[in-house]
């Protein structure tokens, strides 16, 4: 169910206290809607070349938006002991945006490829 008073973007309310008093693990995953390879209908803005996509469509600003947010939020929990998982497709343009490319590439992150999500695909998808 979701709560029409919460946003992940707007309300820290949730992560601020998350700072103070970090748990184990949190995981996050970042709607694949706007971040998909597979993304066809309407084209995707984004591409290899373009992983951002058109920042003047506002449903891609709004994601892109909540990855910086993301990514933030993560560095804190990271810099509070905690450990992050970061859930996307395999071949998602997330992975290619310079701020998780850099939390990628830093000390301690660990990649691991786990097939799963299956829903509407006759296949299951790589994921990170």
């Amino acid at each position: 169910r979701i709560d029409p008073e919460m946003s992940f973007i707007e309300d820290a309310k949730f992560f601020d206290a998350e700072y103070k008093e970090p748990a184990d693990l949190y995981q996050f995953a970042m709607p694949c809607t706007s971040n998909s390879i597979a993304k066809t209908v309407p084209p995707s803005s984004r591409s290899v070349a373009h992983p951002y996509g058109d920042e003047s469509d506002p449903v891609v600003k709004k994601y892109n938006d909540m990855m910086l947010v993301m990514c933030v939020r993560i560095l804190r929990l990271l810099s509070h002991g905690a450990s992050v998982m970061i859930e996307n497709p395999l071949l998602s343009y997330l992975f290619l945006q310079d701020h998780v490319a850099c939390l990628a590439g830093s000390d301690g992150f660990v990649c691991v490829r786990a097939d799963q999500c299956q829903h509407g695909t006759p296949f299951q998808k790589g994921q990170i």
